[in-house]
């Protein structure tokens, strides 16, 4: 009896820390590749640059964003560039759209006019640290 109070208490501490979205989420790892037309912006370089790629959902919100990989350059194509996000619930097919963004001459944000897109099924996580004990 003792062993399950702690154990809806522990439950109860996580749903409080976490919320129901979180524990039941999936993670998602997108991977894919790039072109530098333009260099990657940087301390010195503010303008007229890749500044990295936004993940959104199919609604247009912003899921994340991925920074330029280490080697960005001009002219380098980047291949394997890749992030991970926690998605979910709600579960099913799930379009991402992965936008390159930018910023103009003036730096101001700019992102690529048509993303990138996948269709994903999305479910749920699955179950951690399975155990078994055979008993005769």
């Amino acid at each position: 009896m003792r062993t399950r109070n702690w154990l809806l208490l522990l439950a109860a501490l996580l749903l409080a820390l976490f919320g129901v979205s979180r524990l039941l989420a999936a993670t998602v790892t997108f991977t894919w590749d790039y072109t530098y037309k333009a260099p990657p912006c940087s301390a010195t370089v503010t303008a007229n640059c890749i500044e990295g790629f936004e993940l959104r959902n199919a609604n247009g919100s912003v899921i994340t964003t991925f920074p330029n990989p280490p080697t960005a350059a001009l002219n380098a194509t980047v291949t394997d560039i890749s992030g991970e996000v926690i998605v979910g619930p709600p579960f099913g097919l799930t379009r991402f759209d992965l936008f390159t963004k930018g910023r103009d001459n003036a730096g101001a944000a700019i992102y690529s006019a048509t993303p990138a897109s996948i269709s994903l099924v999305v479910t749920p996580d699955r179950p951690a640290n399975l155990r078994g004990v055979v008993r005769d």
